[in-house]
């Protein structure tokens, strides 16, 4: 048993027009009492009709309780997140100094750890410049042992 699917098409006759807006405007502040009731959420609902004759909308569940519903939702906070466009950015162009600044230490310390093994089998004497390094990372290496032991 499959439902048809309904044509959305402006419904041309007046009264057959009314009559389904008044079933479906019924159906809406229903649904948004269910909701509201079931759930523990504050919902309100705000319908125009559209006729000129007739400007004021229709509300639930009062005008008082929408306006008040309306005013907490423009005093609510607006997450940091979404203050600007440029904050992810930024935060990602962060994440990608500090990933460079990480490589490049350890590519300083693989490039020390391979002149110290030169220097070791005699193929290569250090650059003086680079000793200080060298003595950082032994002491760095001892110290990591120590810890370990």
């Amino acid at each position: 048993m499959s439902k048809e699917v309904a044509k959305d098409d402006y419904i041309t006759n007046e009264y057959k027009r009314n009559e389904s807006f008044n079933t479906r405007k019924a159906n809406i502040m229903k649904k948004v009492s269910e909701l509201s009731i079931l759930c523990g959420v504050e919902a309100g609902a705000i319908i125009f009709n559209g006729d000129p004759s007739n400007p004021t909308p229709e509300v639930w569940p009062d005008h008082e309780g929408v306006q008040q519903l309306i005013e907490r939702c423009h005093a609510r906070p607006v997450p940091r997140r979404n203050l600007t466009i440029e904050e992810p950015i930024q935060q990602r162009i962060n994440i990608a100094r500090e990933l460079l600044m990480r490589k490049r230490q350890e590519n300083d310390v693989e490039e020390i750890s391979q002149q110290m093994i030169q220097c070791l089998a005699g193929k290569a004497m250090p650059n003086p410049t680079n000793w200080n390094d060298m003595k950082m990372l032994v002491e760095q290496t001892l110290k990591n042992n120590a810890n370990i032991k």
